[in-house]
């Protein structure tokens, strides 16, 4: 059994609880969970030269680091650009369908 995995969250845009978890056979995917701690990432932004993209911004990959925060503040943490881990844990109740109800 694993003590821990690692994600990636990303914003759903409303896909899957607007029309796929209402479709039969789609599984429940909403879980309630409880966040342990939010860390931020600390790297500075460093201008890099992308062979498709050409000139973007992104993290010094020579200084990544976390620092543990109480709260998001995705308008203004790191100019707006705050790129956070957060270590959660599943609380133990049947997943939903939509939010709130139970399939």
């Amino acid at each position: 059994m694993l003590d821990c995995i690692t994600i990636e969250l990303g914003i759903d845009p409303f896909f899957y609880f607007e029309t796929l978890s209402r479709l039969t056979g789609i599984p429940p995917l909403i879980y309630r969970w409880k966040i342990e701690r939010i860390l931020m990432q600390t790297a500075p932004f460093i201008e890099s030269d992308l062979p498709v993209m050409g000139k973007v911004m992104v993290r010094d990959p020579s200084k990544l680091a976390y620092r543990e925060i109480e709260r998001t503040d995705a308008w203004h943490d790191d100019g707006g650009n705050g790129d956070y881990l957060l270590e959660c844990r599943r609380v133990v109740v049947r997943p939903t369908h939509r939010r709130g109800v139970e399939p």
